[in-house]
């Protein structure tokens, strides 16, 4: 985790959020300012529409940027970047947890049924 941590920690990973952010929802903002502005309700409605689901407290709003950000960093930085790798890492160590979780509740299950005999 800690090594997972330290990517997204690091400068050029939140530069990488940082535009796949505006990327994926800067035209939103862009849209409310500028349909203001000019007064064009459409463009208003539709830029709003889009920075009120990004205020939802469900975390929606990171859901496209996070990928492109790693992709982003993986074209843009290849040699500094080791981030895919990590994460495939933490994915398997926490894969195998919860296998081990899992056995350990089956055991203490045959345990109780022996008991209980």
């Amino acid at each position: 985790m800690k090594k997972v941590l330290r990517h997204f920690l690091d400068i050029r990973f939140v530069l990488c959020f940082g535009a796949s952010w505006i990327i994926c929802h800067g035209w939103s903002f862009a849209a409310v300012i500028f349909g203001g502005l000019f007064k064009i309700n459409w463009l208003t409605i539709l830029g709003s529409t889009w920075v009120a689901i990004l205020m939802m407290p469900n975390g929606f709003g990171i859901i496209i940027p996070l990928p492109l950000a790693i992709f982003f960093q993986e074209s843009l930085f290849p040699k500094s970047s080791g981030l895919k790798e990590d994460l495939k890492e933490m994915f398997e160590n926490k894969k195998k947890e919860r296998e081990i979780r899992k056995i350990l509740r089956l055991e203490r299950k045959q345990n109780k049924l022996k008991d209980k005999e």
